[in-house]
């Protein structure tokens, strides 16, 4: 299996999601968003737009880096 950019947003998304204790619905009732979205975003079938990025990674706990696969998140940890 090839890992693509996409692929790995997907996955840090879901990541984090996940250690921040929330669902893909009580995340899109945040967001405001549908869980559609959410779940497609986890599938790698659509990405967040470009002005949901900041508030998805606040509800994530994570910078906006770190959730798009910019930055290392195991270099951030110390």
């Amino acid at each position: 299996m090839v890992v693509t950019k996409k692929s790995r947003v997907r996955e840090e998304l879901r990541r984090a999601r996940r250690i921040a204790g929330l669902t893909q619905t009580r995340l899109a009732r945040n967001l405001r968003v549908t869980v559609s979205a959410v779940s497609a975003w986890e599938a790698g079938i659509r990405t967040p737009s470009a002005n949901l990025i900041p508030d998805l990674a606040e509800e994530l706990d994570v910078t906006p880096g770190v959730l798009l696969d910019w930055i290392d998140r195991t270099a951030t940890a110390a």
